[in-house]
């Protein structure tokens, strides 16, 4: 089993390609081998880097291939993630909006009795609240089941998320986004190998 071309030093991956290397008589450059595991750094936002280095595999992060690709393969998560925050701002057919934090915690007073409402909060901005910044587009049912207070015909609340799980599903899109768009840009310039 002495052949490893990702040097992976992983015994289950040599007979595959063992065998497609017998059946065909490929072998891959070393210039593949950097363009396939920086594209993967990539996508990974730096884990398989991170693997391969702690493997001590035989990819050559300095080479153009590799930056070239990691580059490559760091602008995929932000491509699907444009498309998912898009969730957020753009309404689509048959959709409901999907508030985050609702209206309660910036009415000062309640809106049947007229009272100070105890849900008020003066410190959230009514700006966010009443934006597209604070929810998301998502079906009838999404919104029932994620929404404490959503209704919808034949449904109990009974049939409702748990609280947390609620909070958690009910998130902006775009707020986990940015933080997946920041891994990939800082992936894409982060120079782990030394490179100069």
């Amino acid at each position: 089993m002495g052949m490893d071309p990702l040097g992976l030093r992983v015994e289950f991956f040599d007979p595959a390609f063992e065998w497609f290397h017998d059946t065909t008589g490929w072998e891959p450059t070393q210039a593949t081998v950097d363009r396939v595991a920086g594209f993967g750094n990539g996508v990974s936002l730096g884990i398989t880097g991170w693997i391969n280095r702690k493997l001590g595999s035989q990819v050559n992060e300095c080479s153009s291939e590799y930056q070239t690709w990691e580059v490559v393969g760091s602008l995929m998560p932000i491509g699907g993630g444009a498309r998912v925050a898009s969730i957020s701002f753009i309404r689509r057919p048959r959709t409901v909006f999907s508030h985050w934090i609702p209206d309660r915690y910036i009415r000062p007073l309640t809106r049947r009795a007229r009272k100070p409402n105890p849900s008020y909060k003066e410190w959230i901005p009514k700006w966010f609240v009443n934006s597209r910044f604070n929810g998301n587009y998502v079906s009838p049912y999404f919104h029932y089941l994620t929404d404490p207070s959503a209704t919808m015909k034949g449904m109990t609340k009974a049939g409702k998320l748990s609280r947390p799980l609620q909070q958690i599903l009910r998130v902006p899109a775009w707020i986990p986004e940015a933080f997946v768009m920041g891994a990939a840009v800082e992936n894409a310039v982060d120079d782990d190998c030394g490179c100069n």
